[in-house]
């Protein structure tokens, strides 16, 4: 199943028959099959047609509508057979102040160590990269995780080992885009703006995914709950971040496939940055590559690998079946 990015401004998108068109200047776009879609994510001024919009419900097609910089403004999910039992127990956990920490802690333990395996990887292949006390600021904040007390203070240990590793990850960055940190509200810099991106396309997958299964996005474990926040989404997110985005992002930079130019000054947010249009479409393509392309032989495309452990969290709401966050295996 397919997931579509639409990003030609002033287009139209129109039912026909069991298909949709996408219609600009006069001519068409783009033919695409409803039945092959999962979900559309459209940015920026496109129009969509009552007929197209009841087609998209009537299959079970997840939309998304997003800023023309990949903001998102809101989703239209379609009528489900929800499964309340499973949304019961999700906030039954979630008002176990003691259930909360310890996922929490796994939600971290999981981030953590993906993170600090990433850069122990790149440093195999490139011993020249001085890491090593990288590697050891982000153990010893996964050393920290199980004497928390409170979310409080996890969140304090969590900030601590993710200093270390964009510390490390400043160093892995041999493109044209330099990197000096994170900074996120705006971005400041280009390589900031492709990590930005990144993970709100992730986030948004994971919302539309733990929607279908039965989950309530917007209650997650770690991240508060607050408005309009997929806080769940943002919990499933973390163990994710570092092997699936951070990697596509260092892979676009260190293989030269973007420089300066291909940034712009974001005109909403003084000192942010964004990608120019071209390179907005160019990005969004090499990104689903990315996510439907197994990194070799039996191993789960990244994707297959955000479905998995989605199902998996709702095993652990259904039966307690402990929770086992992804592993960094390549």
């Amino acid at each position: 199943m397919a997931f579509v990015y639409l990003t030609h401004q002033g287009a139209q998108i129109k039912r026909k028959g069991d298909a949709l068109v996408v219609e600009a200047d006069g001519r068409e776009l783009a033919d695409l099959e409803v039945h092959n879609l999962e979900a559309i994510c459209i940015f920026g001024r496109i129009h969509i047609t009552l007929p197209a919009i009841e087609l998209l419900l009537q299959r079970g097609v997840e939309t998304a509508f997003l800023t023309v910089n990949g903001r998102l403004k809101g989703q239209l999910t379609p009528a489900r057979p929800t499964n309340v039992t499973l949304r019961i127990e999700q906030y039954r956990r979630y008002l176990d102040p003691a259930v909360r920490l310890e996922l929490a802690r796994t939600i971290v333990r999981g981030k953590l160590t993906n993170a600090c395996e990433f850069v122990r990887r790149y440093k195999y292949n490139h011993p020249e990269v001085q890491v090593d006390a990288d590697i050891a600021g982000v153990r010893d904040a996964v050393a920290a995780i199980d004497r928390t007390t409170t979310l409080e203070s996890l969140r304090g240990v969590e900030g601590s080992g993710t200093r270390a590793y964009f510390a490390a990850l400043a160093k892995m960055c041999r493109g044209d885009l330099t990197f000096a940190g994170r900074s996120s509200r705006p971005p400041r810099d280009p390589f900031n703006a492709l990590l930005s991106l990144g993970y709100v396309l992730l986030v948004n997958e994971i919302t539309h995914l733990a929607d279908a299964v039965g989950l309530d996005p917007y209650v997650g474990f770690y991240h508060e709950i607050a408005d309009r926040r997929a806080s769940l989404a943002l919990d499933l997110v973390e163990e994710l971040r570092h092997p699936l985005i951070d990697r596509f992002c260092l892979y676009l930079n260190n293989n030269r496939m973007l420089k300066a130019s291909d940034f712009r000054s974001d005109p909403d947010q003084p000192g942010g940055v964004l990608l120019q249009d071209d390179t907005f479409r160019r990005y969004l393509a090499e990104y689903d590559t990315w996510m439907r392309r197994s990194p070799r032989e039996q191993r789960a495309a990244p994707r297959e690998v955000v479905r998995r452990q989605i199902k998996g969290f709702a095993e652990w709401v259904r039966t307690n079946k402990p929770y086992e966050p992804y592993r960094f295996e390549d």
